[in-house]
C-alpha cells in the first residue's frame, strides 16, 4: 500500500517511516518545506505542502494517490497550542478538513487520524479510559483534536475509510526538550555532581509509551484494515514524573538534589488518566512490549 505520511519532520515520523516499511508498505512523506530526512540507512525527502492551503493539499493529493494517509501534521505542544489558538484551528481542524477533502477523487483511501487521549479532559481520580468513556476535552489543543475527529468522520463513504487512535503519551529518543522526559534527561545530563535541579510537582502521573510501540499500533491498522475505526492506545499504567526523574539520577550515577519550588507548579497535573487498550489488544494483536526502563535509558543516551 502506499501511504503519505503528513507532519513527516516530526517525532514520530521517522518512526513511522521504519516500521511502515518493514511491515512492506511504500511511503511518501509531507511536511511544512522540502527537506531530507535520513531514516536508518536511508534518504528521504518531504514533499513541501501547507496543509492550511487547499490548493496545496489537492495538488499533494493527486500528485501522490496515496492508498493510504497518516495524519500527523499539528502543533504537537499543548503549552505552546494554547498560545496559538488561530493556527492551531487552522492545522488541526481546518487542515485536516482539506486532506480528506482532497481525497474525494481517489478510488479508495484508508484515512489515519491521529488525535489525543486528552479528549478524555481531567479529573482527580484515577479513571481507565476506553473507546467508550465519556468525552471532556479541555483547553483548545484538545478540542480542536476532537473537532478534527468530526471532520474525518464526517467524510466516512465506501471510497473514504477514516480511522482515529487516542493515544497517551509517548515518548523515545530524539524527542524535543520541549516535553517532559528529555527536559529531565537533558537536564540531569547538564547537572553538575552535587548540584541542583528545581522541579515542579513531581508526583504527577503519566501514562507513557514508547514511540516504537506505538507507531507498531498505527501500522496494524493499514495491515489489518479492521471493521472497527476507534481506538485508545497506551501501556495502561502510569509512572510519577519523580520515577522518571529518578531513573535518570541512577543512570547519572550524579549525586543530585532535587527542589520544588512553586513558580514551576502547573494546574492539573494531579489528573490520571491512563488507557484502557483492550480493543487494540482484541483487534489488532497490539500491546506495549518495551520496558520502560528500555525507553528511559535511551532517551538518556540519546543525549550523550
Amino acid at each position: 500500500m502506499k501511504i503519505l505520511v503528513t507532519g513527516a519532520a516530526g517525532f514520530v515520523a521517522s518512526y513511522l517511516i521504519a516500521e511502515l516499511e518493514k511491515s512492506g508498505h511504500q511511503v511518501v512523506l509531507s511536511a511544512t518545506e522540502k527537506r531530507k530526512l535520513v531514516v536508518g540507512s536511508k534518504e528521504y525527502w518531504t514533499m513541501p505542502c501547507d496543509i492550511t492551503d487547499a490548493a496545496q493539499v489537492q495538488d499533494l493529493i493527486q500528485g501522490t494517490k496515496p492508498d493510504g494517509i497518516v495524519h500527523l501534521a499539528a502543533i504537537s505542544h499543548v503549552a505552546k497550542a494554547e498560545k496559538q489558538r488561530t493556527l492551531l484551528s487552522n492545522i488541526n481542524v481546518v487542515g485536516t478538513h482539506n486532506l480528506c477533502a482532497a481525497c474525494d477523487k481517489l478510488p479508495k483511501v484508508y484515512f489515519l487520524y491521529v488525535s489525543t487521549a486528552l479528549v478524555y479532559g481531567g479529573g482527580d481520580s484515577p479513571l481507565a479510559c476506553s473507546e467508550a468513556t465519556a468525552l471532556k476535552p479541555y483547553g483548545a489543543y484538545a478540542q480542536t483534536k476532537l473537532a478534527g475527529e468530526f471532520v474525518v468522520s464526517s467524510f466516512a463513504s465506501e471510497t473514504f475509510r477514516p480511522y482515529i487512535v487516542r493515544p497517551f503519551n509517548h515518548i523515545g529518543p530524539d524527542q524535543s526538550p520541549d516535553f517532559v522526559c528529555p527536559s529531565l534527561a537533558k537536564r540531569v545530563i547538564a547537572c553538575p555532581p552535587n548540584g541542583v535541579i528545581p522541579v515542579g510537582n513531581l508526583a504527577a502521573q503519566r501514562d507513557f509509551t514508547d514511540v516504537r510501540d506505538m507507531v507498531r499500533a498505527y501500522t496494524a491498522i493499514f495491515d489489518i484494515l479492521p471493521k472497527t475505526n476507534l481506538f485508545v492506545l497506551g501501556r495502561g499504567q502510569t509512572i510519577s514524573i519523580r520515577s522518571v526523574l529518578d531513573s535518570f539520577i541512577a543512570l547519572s550515577q550524579k549525586n543530585i538534589k532535587v527542589e520544588i519550588q512553586n513558580d514551576l507548579l502547573r494546574g492539573g497535573d494531579d489528573q490520571i488518566k491512563y488507557a484502557d487498550a483492550q480493543l487494540a489488544y482484541e483487534i489488532l494483536n497490539w500491546q506495549p512490549e518495551i520496558p520502560m526502563e528500555k525507553t528511559l535509558s535511551d532517551i538518556y543516551q540519546s543525549f550523550h
